[in-house]
This record gives structure tokens, sequence and C-alpha cells, in this order.
């Protein structure tokens, strides 16, 4: 999956994972973190692991833990 060079990643591979979008960074002390999200639904990967098709709508949401 390609990253936008206005995110941050972490990690690579399978182990990758997003902490910054658009200067938006998610924040621990808060229990932020980017959700991706494929055509409405939760990602059932991560974004180092995720396989799109054309026509996928990729949606990224900051989210609590």
């Amino acid at each position: 999956m390609e990253i936008d060079s206005n995110a941050r990643v972490v990690g690579s591979g399978a182990n990758a994972y997003v902490v910054t979008i658009c200067g938006r960074e998610a924040s621990n002390s808060d229990h932020e973190y980017w959700a991706l999200y494929v055509n409405g639904e939760y990602a059932q990967t991560g974004a180092g692991s995720l396989m799109t098709k054309n026509g996928d709508e990729i949606t990224w949401k900051i989210e609590t833990y």
C-alpha cells in the first residue's frame, strides 16, 4: 500500500502503522490511533498488509482505545 507523503509511518511491512496524517498525530497520552477503513468497514489487517483493489474507498479516522 502506498502511503501519501503527508503521512508518517512507523515500522515496515506487516508491522507498519500510521502515526500522523496531514500534520495530525495520534496522541498516545490521549489513547488515540489512526483507524483504517476499507469501503466503510474497519480493516481486518493493518496498512502494512492491506491489499487493495480498484474502486476500494480508503478512510482514515482518529479513534481512541
